[in-house]
């Protein structure tokens, strides 16, 4: 519901400005974000090769930041970051499907819904997805992987270009008279770079070029949408890359694990209502500004705690305000390798990266960021470390508890096909100090591509080879072990799984992902007592995983004890009421115990919670008699329509 008192603050406000003769606040606002653009590919950035002539165009009719830096080099973490005003660690999302930004986080889009605009968004692929919490504030969230037959798509199917902007044309236009806020996501320049005709002729050789001009033509149609209505002019209008993509610099081939400025230094082409045109702003700003500077520019108050600050007096100035340090960070490698996290800060020209090993650039004079100066500039790596231990301790302060997805064998193989490698079944949000520098370590890339997508296929033994490789290179990687332990597994070979399982579990006691492993290798090999006490620890360890203490009752489930099973099935219907998994356990217990009635109401009431799959319950001993019943086959007839199934084949198995 919108808020009447936040429309009557806005009337205030826009009065107040008016009357003292500053800007008129805009009316509209359109933000359009261009996932996987680096900066040094556009025509307004230098690039000379450039097809951009809508966005050039843009450029010299705004202001463009000369050195905007990406949050992280990651969708989902960066899209949080620009539509909070948070850093990370305060918005608590780390990767790409991994995390789901809570409810308690503020989103621009309900900040101005409750301001009296109408709000709508167009994303594009699976990366930010209606399910992991951008969608908070926005009226209408065209989610392709909400759309009827939705949950058939492949994670890599993405909206295209055209699409994704005739749908913001129709909406803008539906809209008109009212006070709109709209987000376009374009996925184009995403790998794999695959733009349509005529740019995959005129750019045969440079496809990943072609994607940029291709998604340039169809920005340049909404804007003159916009334009031909006499809308542009009242508008804020913000351009935004969310991260950039590697191209082999520093051996990275697309992004997500290297935080160099292939990855990090992104467009960013803010139109002000009125504004004067063609300004150019040099000095570090961050995405983390882009949501206070648009609750300034819409005439609303921008909330103090925000991490991000307005860029109107840096606009004027043509400069970032001076040493103010951006905070980024990565920890991809962390989470899936047991690698160093990536934090760093940028203040000036210098760039600090800190991660087994510290590394500084003067990114002005050594834009590729070939010369470490971190030997030879100690007092500047001290300088910008005392700035990042500032963040750090704002983010022990302040760290956000962002819910961990279950990740299941296709999900990981979807995060494969959009180029990223996910954890060991789910993510954990705390990152593993010490532990390899990433860069020394980015040639395993394709390596870990490989293996995960013969993974999500079941070709285990293709797998094995490349995990063989990683573990030669790096023996303590938590991914290769995590996924070699599954692999002799498969094959039958439970002592070598469980050796590389315990090995796991020593060299990361306070994970989740290894406990799990842990716990179930040793039920696979009928050893469920000492499986069930794996996973009493990591329940201790880690209270709020839902994942866990399934996976506990499953552990004590296998001993027999009667009473253990129940306290177990008591501690989720405490703990995690409304998960569909606590109702699995229910209707378990209840059908071991021949009281089939209560054990169908339990499973229906584990669809009505999001159960998408019966198949875990076809093998299993105490559903025979429930099987039989004609109820449950209208049950499952009803569960096969819902389609595709979910974590629940895994989750449920016994």
């Amino acid at each position: 519901m919108r808020s009447a008192a936040g429309a009557l603050a806005f009337v205030f406000a826009a009065l107040a400005l008016s009357g003292c003769g500053s800007r008129p606040p805009a009316r509209d606002v359109l933000i359009v974000t261009l996932d996987t653009t680096r900066a040094d590919r556009l025509g307004c950035y230098g690039y000379d090769a450039a097809a951009t002539p809508n966005l050039d165009a843009f450029a010299r009719d705004a202001a463009l930041f000369e050195d905007a830096v990406a949050p992280a080099p990651v969708t989902l973490p960066s899209h949080c970051t620009l539509f909070t005003g948070l850093n990370p660690y305060r918005h608590g999302v780390r990767y790409n499907a991994m995390f789901v930004l809570p409810q308690s986080i503020e989103t621009l889009a309900e900040r101005l819904r409750d301001a009296g605009f109408r709000t709508a968004a167009v994303p594009s692929s699976f990366a930010v997805a209606k399910r992991f919490g951008l969608a908070q504030g926005f009226e209408s969230y065209e989610d392709l992987f909400a759309e009827p037959g939705g949950n058939k798509r492949g994670w890599s199917d993405e909206r295209s270009a055209a699409d994704a902007v005739d749908r913001a044309i129709a909406w803008w236009d539906g809209h008109r008279g009212e006070r709109r806020f709209l987000w376009v996501h374009v996925y184009s320049p995403h790998w794999a770079y695959d733009p349509p005709f005529p740019f995959s002729v005129k750019f045969r050789d440079r496809p990943y070029d072609g994607e940029i001009a291709y998604a340039d033509r169809e920005v340049g149609r909404l804007f003159e949408t916009l334009k031909a209505h006499g809308e542009w002019d009242d508008a804020l209008v913000v351009v935004a890359g969310d991260h950039g993509e590697g191209l082999y610099e520093h051996g990275e081939r697309w992004h997500s694990t290297l935080v160099y400025d292939a990855t990090m230094h992104v467009p960013l082409i803010v139109k002000l209502p009125r504004a004067d045109p063609g300004r150019r702003v040099r000095g570090p700003v961050g995405l983390v500004d882009v949501t206070p500077t648009v609750l300034s520019a819409v005439g609303l108050d921008v909330p103090r705690d925000l991490d991000g600050r307005p860029l109107e007096k840096a606009i004027a100035a043509g400069h970032a305000e001076a040493d103010r340090p951006i905070y980024f960070e990565c920890l991809a490698g962390s989470i899936s390798y047991g690698w160093s996290p990536l934090y760093g800060v940028r203040r000036d020209t210098y760039k600090l990266i800190e991660g087994a090993r510290p590394e500084l650039y003067d990114v002005a004079a050594d834009p590729h960021e070939t010369r470490d100066l971190a030997r030879s500039d100690a007092d500047v790596v001290s300088a910008l470390a005392e700035d990042l231990e500032t963040f750090r301790t704002a983010g022990a302060q302040h760290d956000a508890d962002a819910e961990a997805v279950v990740l299941d064998a296709d999900a990981l193989a979807g995060l494969a096909s959009l180029g990223y490698v996910g954890g060991a079944g789910y993510a954990t949000r705390a990152a593993r100090s010490g532990g390899v520098h990433p860069p020394d370590m980015i040639d395993l890339e394709q390596e870990f591509l490989k293996a995960q997508a013969a993974i999500g296929a079941g070709r285990w033994s293709e797998a094995s080879s490349s995990l063989d490789y990683v573990l030669k290179r790096d023996p303590a990687n938590k991914f290769a072990l995590f996924f070699r332990s599954r692999a002799f597994a498969q094959a039958g070979d439970h002592e070598r799984a469980l050796e590389l399982a315990r090995a796991m579990h020593r060299l990361y006691p306070d994970s989740a992902d290894a406990a799990d492993l842990l716990g179930e290798t040793l039920s696979r090999g009928g050893l469920a007592e000492e499986a069930a006490e794996v996973y009493a620890d990591a329940c201790r360890s880690h209270p709020r995983d839902p994942r866990l203490a399934f996976r506990h009752f499953l552990a004590v489930f296998e001993t027999g004890n009667a009473a253990a099973t129940e306290r177990a099935v008591e501690k989720l219907e405490s703990d995690f009421p409304d998960r569909y998994t606590t109702f699995v356990a229910r209707a378990r217990l209840e059908a071991r115990q021949g009281r089939i009635e209560p054990a169908l109401r339990s499973l229906r009431s584990a669809v009505d919670h999001g159960l998408t799959s019966l198949r875990a319950f076809e093998d299993a001993r105490e559903f025979r008699e429930v099987r039989k019943s004609a109820a449950y086959e209208t049950l499952a007839a009803k569960v096969a329509a819902l389609g595709a199934p979910d974590e629940a084949v895994v989750t449920a198995k016994p």
